[in-house]
């Protein structure tokens, strides 16, 4: 319908505003609607994914994991300044770029839900499709109610993840508060700590934007 065509167009225009004005945001190069198909043109980011490297590799070291969270939170910082939620942050999402050893965030799930959405019979738009991927995707967000806070949940699991080498399936949980439950051997308080924060179930307990969770990250900070 001409309305998701006009919801596409506007997510897209965003989306290409984004890649322009970030370099760890793939550029965006064209997008057309042709026989109620919706194409997208990105740039190609050469480079190996988050998975692909823990597969070959291992898991990293605490600093390692730091850096990656150092530099995909400055991104998003940008990102959600711009309104938008990323809705899909998982290892495969995450390119360690070639030419320069730099995170590179891709796939962002906006226009993919936007693509997903139906004209409902009073004329508003509902998603039929939620984005995100099982495991990485915290309640709100699996309800259908991503906001900015969803991509810290799914970002602290990321991490757990390169840390640990587990996805978020493999990790257990507290039977009475619900909370996940992951190895923190050898990781310093502080960031475990910060991780923990990340992955509450409840938004509220959260951080609230990616500069209070760079904050948290600092060597001298303490997380509340």
């Amino acid at each position: 319908s001409e309305r998701v065509k006009q919801m596409f167009a506007v997510e897209a225009a965003i989306l290409e505003g984004l890649g322009y004005g970030n370099s760890q945001v793939p550029r965006l190069y064209a997008y057309f609607t042709e026989n109620h198909q919706f194409y997208l043109a990105q740039e190609y980011v050469q480079g190996k994914t988050r998975s692909e490297t823990i597969a070959s590799s291992g898991s990293l070291s605490e600093s390692g994991v730091r850096e990656v969270l150092i530099a995909i939170l400055n991104v998003l910082d940008y990102v959600h300044r711009k309104g938008i939620v990323h809705r899909d942050i998982k290892p495969e999402n995450i390119i360690i770029r070639s030419s320069d050893n730099l995170p590179v965030l891709i796939d962002f799930g906006a226009v993919r839900e936007t693509m997903a959405a139906q004209i409902n019979s009073h004329g508003g738009v509902t998603s039929s499709i939620v984005i995100g991927t099982p495991g990485f995707m915290s309640m709100e967000q699996a309800a259908g109610r991503a906001v900015f806070a969803s991509d810290f949940y799914s970002l602290g699991l990321v991490a757990i993840y390169l840390l640990t080498a587990q996805m978020p399936q493999e990790l257990q949980t507290d039977s009475y508060t619900g909370e996940i439950i992951w190895q923190k051997n050898g990781i310093s308080p502080n960031f475990a700590l910060v991780l923990d924060k990340a992955i509450r179930s409840q938004l509220r307990e959260r951080f609230s934007s990616a500069r209070e969770m760079l904050d948290a990250l600092q060597p001298t900070s303490t997380v509340q």
